[in-house]
């Protein structure tokens, strides 16, 4: 059986590029279709993020969930704006720790110890996103509509 921190690399390669349709609702933000990266390969993915947790679906049978641990960090510096707290990283088999972190432009990471996914679409577009005060900033479906 494939460990999942060797799954995902594996599914990485074996997925090609798709394009982006985001959904966005008052309690949670989804993107049916967008791009992860491994910072070596691009795949298709899915996510759902709210206050408290992160779902990554890599394909139909892959899929990771992080939850929050304590209170959201807030930093500031050169006009960015990054959230970032530990989290539980559940890969399925395994189970391991890690950090989520939204910056306002290079957009949402999940990083553990083996591995990191980047999700560049889902990014915050004002300083204090988990609050209510301001939205995800997610590519519309309708360039020049907001």
């Amino acid at each position: 059986m494939i460990q999942p921190q060797r799954a995902i690399p594996i599914l990485f390669a074996a997925l090609v590029a798709a394009s982006s349709v985001a959904t966005e609702s008052a309690t949670a933000t989804e993107l049916e279709q967008t791009i992860c990266s491994n910072g070596t390969r691009n795949a298709p993915c899915s996510v759902k993020l709210d206050d408290d947790s992160l779902e990554l679906r890599l394909d139909p049978n892959l899929l990771l969930k992080a939850r929050r641990l304590g209170r959201w960090r807030i930093s500031r510096q050169d006009g960015i704006t990054t959230h970032s707290c530990n989290a539980r990283i559940d890969l399925g088999s395994d189970v391991v720790y890690g950090v989520l972190r939204i910056s306002s432009t290079t957009g949402t990471s999940l990083i553990w110890a083996q591995q990191r996914i980047d999700i560049p679409e889902l990014q915050f577009s004002s300083p204090s996103p988990l609050q209510g005060e301001s939205q995800l900033d997610m590519p519309s479906e309708h360039p020049g509509h907001p």
